[in-house]
């Protein structure tokens, strides 16, 4: 099976004071994952504007606190250090 990846760049502003995603950031990199997972199996927003359709997010559920919902995320204290110092 294959599996769809993607590496995000994360600004300290989208983290809380002990630097985990916020949960609107989360939502919002959840939905730009997807938007990139469809356009490379061919149902992206250019292919569905030519072919005159849409598809909707209707819901999302999100576990509940303390569940892993992806691979961990590796946060370089350097680049944070540095973004909350500006």
């Amino acid at each position: 099976m294959n599996k769809f990846t993607q590496e995000f760049h994360i600004p300290c502003y989208n983290t809380d004071m002990s630097w985990r995603l916020k949960p609107a950031a989360f939502m919002d990199l959840a939905q730009e994952a997807a938007n990139q997972h469809a356009t490379i199996l061919g149902f992206g927003y250019d292919d569905l504007i030519t072919s005159k359709t849409a598809w909707v997010l209707s819901r999302m559920m999100v576990p509940s606190a303390g569940t892993v919902l992806m691979a961990p995320v590796r946060i370089s204290r350097a680049r944070h250090g540095a973004c909350t110092e500006t």
